[in-house]
């Protein structure tokens, strides 16, 4: 399995995996739509883009996972197929994201846990063997 839910302290917290940078930050997305709705009923009608700049890994992270909540909370779209790429032509670290799927409705789609933000409390992103790994 690409990611796992693991117990924070009364937080919910995610371990990924992934054979790049940007096959973990993929699979934390799906991760975090299928921790807050039943991200299988998801259909790809639209398509969201985005793009995200970042000073470090752990920024970048944060960043576009938020966004991800964002896009549920308040913009009422929910992913299913996630495609990124890393972009850093402006010299600072960056990823393009493109995600099908479709409106969020609370009928369809359900309504899990209320994630209000990723953040940075025991962050840590490594490449151990080609691997990458974060938790």
């Amino acid at each position: 399995m690409a990611y796992k839910i693991i117990d924070k302290s009364g937080d919910i917290g995610i371990r990924v995996s992934g054979k790049s940078l940007a096959g973990v930050l993929e699979n934390a997305a799906r991760a975090v739509y299928d921790l807050m709705a039943d991200a299988g009923k998801v259909e790809q009608t639209r398509e969201k883009r985005l793009r995200i700049r970042a000073e470090n890994y752990d920024s970048l992270i944060i960043n576009f996972l938020n966004a991800i909540i964002y896009g549920i909370d308040a913009g009422g779209f929910i992913g299913k197929k996630i495609k990124i790429r890393m972009d850093s032509s402006s010299g600072k670290l960056g990823l393009k994201a493109a995600i099908k799927g479709e409106k969020y409705s609370r009928l369809k789609h359900g309504s899990k846990f209320l994630l209000k933000a990723a953040t940075y409390h025991n962050l840590k992103i490594e490449n151990k063997k080609g691997k990458w790994i974060m938790e």
